[in-house]
């Protein structure tokens, strides 16, 4: 059953990262400058990774890590 209470939009960077309201307000600015779509964003990450090829190679000096 769907509630009737309507919820506010939660942006968890607002949330979790303590910023100041100025921050905030500079940080929407620059949302409503540049809005990226989904493509739009992934083609814009995988340019970081062009010259590297895809691989599940585990390299030597890889340290392991705990979660």
């Amino acid at each position: 059953m769907p509630s009737k209470k309507p919820v506010e939009p939660l942006d968890g960077f607002e949330r979790d990262v303590p910023t100041t309201h100025a921050d905030n307000l500079a940080l929407w600015r620059v949302r409503e400058l540049n809005p990226m779509g989904p493509y739009e964003y992934l083609q814009f990450l995988l340019t970081f990774t062009a010259d590297e090829p895809a691989s599940r190679e585990i390299t030597p000096w890889a340290e392991p890590f705990e979660l």
